[in-house]
């Protein structure tokens, strides 16, 4: 009988390493009450960017000093980290008040320092009048009020809003850009708006109890980059991106205003760092961010003016 001999088997121990790559919009980026379909885009693949410092006003945001702490976002993408933060100075509409359309003051936005103090004024934004909703987006320091961004509001339904982004009072112009983009709104139940431009598509709503409890807010609006991931099979799934975040409370709610104040002005927080690399992209989402900050409170406002000519007709 033949002896048999065994052999050992040696497993291979060697293994391959590969980066997996970052997923972002073109350019640019499910809430508790947000239902609704939207139209999404593909998102690209490409290879995860360096940070490096944003505007000369602006450093890295001491995370404590604005209370935008890392927050995860639902779908566990990397958190959600301030990279620079702004003081909207709104007033407001406040509760009780004939719902007549607010006075064409100046809104001023301020630059926030690192220990979250306020330092001079960045942007504001101006209207021609109290009857026009219409508004600009000018710098603080520029007597010629160049428009950044021109936003137009019609009446009557299904006209949205509409934001003109001025390619050529930025300091790095981009032609694409240079067109009008409608600020749409999600469904008939929910406060939610859609953002599509050149840059990728955006949402903002309004966050839930537990979203607002992470950051001591009385009232949080939320801006996120929605992409789609091409999965096996054809299908698809959605990825969510914080991009931005308004904060409203007693520490950082404008002067003048009250908790039950609506489209009042707060703390907006951005993390701009997957355009860092690009100083003209980071500066044009920054512009984005804010027009469209702006268009949420002015419907905010639109909103209260509506409920206050319902109570008053309720009560002849």
């Amino acid at each position: 009988m033949a002896d048999t001999q065994a052999h050992a088997l040696e497993p291979s121990t060697s293994s391959l390493h590969k980066e997996r790559p970052l997923l972002s919009s073109h350019r640019f980026s499910s809430s508790g009450d947000d239902h609704g379909h939207e139209a999404i885009e593909l998102g690209i693949l490409t290879p995860s960017t360096s940070t490096t410092s944003l505007p000369m006003y602006e450093s890295v945001v001491d995370v404590q000093s604005t209370s935008s702490c890392s927050v995860a976002s639902p779908d566990r993408q990397s958190p959600f980290r301030a990279t620079t933060s702004l003081q909207i100075e709104s007033r407001g509409m406040a509760l009780v008040r004939l719902p007549v359309p607010p006075r064409p003051d100046p809104v001023h936005i301020y630059a926030v320092s690192p220990t979250g103090d306020l330092v001079e004024p960045v942007y504001t934004s101006l209207r021609a009048g109290r009857s026009s909703g219409n508004s600009i987006l000018v710098r603080a320091d520029d007597a010629e009020h160049k428009p950044l961004c021109t936003t137009t509001y019609r009446f009557g339904p299904n006209r949205p809003p509409q934001i003109r982004l001025h390619a050529d009072h930025i300091s790095t112009p981009s032609p694409d850009l240079d067109e009008e983009i409608s600020v749409l709104p999600r469904g008939h139940t929910t406060r939610a708006q859609l953002i599509r431009t050149p840059l990728g598509t955006f949402s903002w709503r309004f966050a839930d109890r537990r979203e607002r409890k992470e950051l001591s807010a009385d009232s949080l609006l939320v801006m996120e980059r929605i992409t789609s991931v091409a999965l096996a099979g054809g299908k698809s799934e959605e990825r969510r991106q914080r991009v931005a975040h308004l904060i409203r409370n007693d520490e950082y709610r404008s002067v003048g205003s009250a908790r039950s104040t609506a489209g009042n002005g707060g703390r907006l927080a951005m993390d701009l760092r997957a355009w860092a690399d690009s100083k003209g992209e980071a500066e044009q989402m920054e512009v984005l961010v804010v027009a469209s900050c702006l268009v949420m409170l002015k419907k905010e406002m639109d909103r209260r003016r509506l409920m206050q000519a319902a109570m008053i007709v309720g009560c002849t």
